[in-house]
């Protein structure tokens, strides 16, 4: 009787190691995470002045920057907004009602970094919308270019505090040094650590911080 060949035992297939859950992987900031962190702010200037027999004019001006930050070390930085400046005149003008508007969505990616009381966002300007334009009554808008944004924006903050007006509260947040970066919202550019907080001036300076209303630019 032949005698019976057995196969060869299974070879042990070994197992990756497991991946240290304190070591960020790298990879792109958008990949479906969440983020580890997110920093947003608010900007507001609301501005009215009637002058008798003459003109009206109002000034509203709404932004705001949110600054996701994720484990691998990415981050995304969105500055949206708009500004709309209406006059109207008393008397009688070739333009009797002249609306100026702009309205800005500017999206930068880069990398963010903490070392104690120091956080260093170094960004790039990946996608930029912007539209502004002069309505003269109900004549078609005169559109004109938007000026120019910085290219690469790096913001260096640092842990200190904000007080709200309301309540004179002092809040733990980061404070922003920009340089002499150009864009849409004005600076500086201060956050919350733990909560959304609105830059808020109206007809007159100076400006003052309060939580942030629950409305967004559009």
């Amino acid at each position: 009787m032949p005698a019976t060949i057995k196969p060869p035992p299974a070879m042990a297939v070994p197992m990756k190691p497991a991946l240290p859950t304190d070591v960020p992987q790298k990879g792109p900031a958008k990949n479906g995470k969440p983020p580890k962190g997110t920093l947003t702010a608010q900007f507001a200037h609301h501005k009215r002045r009637n002058m008798i027999r003459t003109f009206s004019s109002s000034v509203d001006n709404e932004s705001r920057v949110t600054v996701k930050m994720y484990a691998d070390g990415s981050v995304t930085l969105d500055d949206k907004g708009k500004w709309l400046d209406r006059v109207t005149y008393s008397k009688l003008t070739a333009c009797q009602s002249r609306v100026e508007e702009k309205r800005w969505d500017t999206l930068y990616e880069g990398t963010w970094e903490q070392n104690g009381k120091q956080l260093v966002i170094k960004t790039k300007l990946v996608n930029e919308k912007c539209t502004q334009g002069v309505t003269c009554d109900s004549r078609p808008p005169e559109m004109t270019p938007c000026g120019p944004v910085t290219k690469t924006l790096i913001l260096t903050c640092t842990a200190d505090s904000l007080t709200l007006k309301q309540d004179k509260k002092s809040i733990p947040a980061w404070k922003c040094d920009m340089g002499k970066a150009a864009t849409h919202t004005s600076n500086p550019w201060n956050f919350g650590r733990d909560q959304c907080v609105e830059r808020y001036m109206g007809n007159r300076w100076p400006f003052y911080y309060r939580p942030c209303a629950a409305q967004k630019p559009n």
